[in-house]
């Protein structure tokens, strides 16, 4: 059985991080994922050269993996749970501080079609991301079937982890909803198109901060 290569756009996230990181070596980055399952780092190494800044991902499916393999609280995971805020944020330090990442992205939610509930429906995804500018995490509610609601949340940690790399180069670029609006200017001043999912993130997301980043 011969398998097709995959084709890769141009402008996708994960060829955006090479062109920013491939000739670097100070800027290591990784990944914790559970809601999807190795995508994120998937798509990250179907690039040929990530092994330049790729530590790797931390596939914590399990509450048991993401206590021991990443440190989550038990009273984390107990509550608010492992679909939460402050999962997420535990998932992403974790994954910093255990690889040796400059920044660590993380992926926790409900993929469905079942495990929601009234309070946490399907659909329900947060994205952390942390790095020594401190971490901060998404929420957001993504529609359609499991695989949709899969590939959304690797869609939106592949970008949030590009943006906060471009955040992380040019520190006049800063966090959060003001922030994200400078790196939007600042892409465009760099020649790079602005895609519809750069404006979808305000009107679909909340943003939650830690460590004194604006909230």
């Amino acid at each position: 059985m011969c398998v097709q290569p995959t084709t890769i756009r141009i402008d996708s996230a994960e060829q955006r991080l090479w062109r920013l990181l491939h000739d670097r070596g100070d800027l290591p980055v990784a990944a914790a994922e559970s809601c999807t399952g190795g995508m994120v780092a998937s798509r990250i190494i179907a690039v040929a050269g990530s092994s330049a800044y790729f530590r790797g991902s931390v596939v914590a499916y399990a509450n048991q993996v993401k206590a021991k393999m990443l440190g989550v609280p038990q009273a984390v995971l107990d509550n608010p749970g492992a679909v939460s805020e402050a999962c997420a944020r535990a998932m992403a330090e974790g994954a910093r501080a255990r690889l040796g990442a400059a920044i660590a992205v993380a992926t926790t939610g409900i993929a469905g079609p079942d495990g929601g509930t009234a309070r946490k429906p399907v659909g329900l995804v947060y994205i952390g991301i942390a790095s020594d500018q401190g971490t901060f995490v998404e929420e957001h509610r993504f529609a359609g079937n499991r695989a949709a609601v899969i590939t959304a949340t690797t869609e939106r940690a592949l970008a949030l982890l590009v943006e906060t790399v471009e955040a992380v180069l040019d520190k006049d670029v800063g966090y959060g909803p003001a922030g994200r609006t400078r790196a939007q200017r600042h892409r465009a001043q760099q020649g790079t198109r602005l895609k519809p999912a750069d404006n979808e993130w305000a009107r679909s997301s909340s943003f939650s901060a830690s460590k004194g980043l604006p909230s």
